[in-house]
């Protein structure tokens, strides 16, 4: 059986507005909030206090499979904003693949050298949680 997998795109930033990082990317977001806003719950409701800095989450695959077959596509759909990535990182914010893999039994990845070249090329970062089933 093999894993399912699901990516996210991560950006965070201490300044800019988090409507300016969704329209320049040109995908949807599932999370995004600018940094002084009211921090709130996924209903809307205030929690207190005010958000750190901005964050934006954008849902790029939920898939069966193992997700390093997946990264060079989504890598390659994401070069068009590689110097926006970069510009975003170099004022402070970063940028990063987030991969949930869900698994039975044992599993493991290995990212080939291109994929880790494109990565540090547009400055994304690659973080991986796995979930046991």
């Amino acid at each position: 059986m093999s894993d399912r997998f699901s990516i996210s795109l991560r950006l965070l930033h201490p300044s800019a507005p988090h409507e300016e990082i969704i329209n320049r990317i040109g995908l949807n977001a599932c999370v995004g909030h600018t940094v002084g806003e009211p921090r709130r719950s996924p209903l809307g409701n205030e929690l207190g206090g005010k958000y750190r800095e901005t964050m934006v989450v954008i849902d790029i695959a939920e898939k069966e499979g193992y997700f390093v077959d997946e990264i060079a596509q989504v890598l390659a759909d994401l070069k068009k904003n590689a110097d926006f990535f970069v510009g975003l990182v170099e004022t402070g914010g970063s940028v990063t693949l987030y991969v949930g893999v869900f698994f039975k039994g044992r599993s493991g990845f290995e990212l080939d050298l291109d994929c880790i070249s494109t990565m540090k090329e547009m400055c994304i970062d690659l973080s991986v949680e796995y979930y046991a089933e």
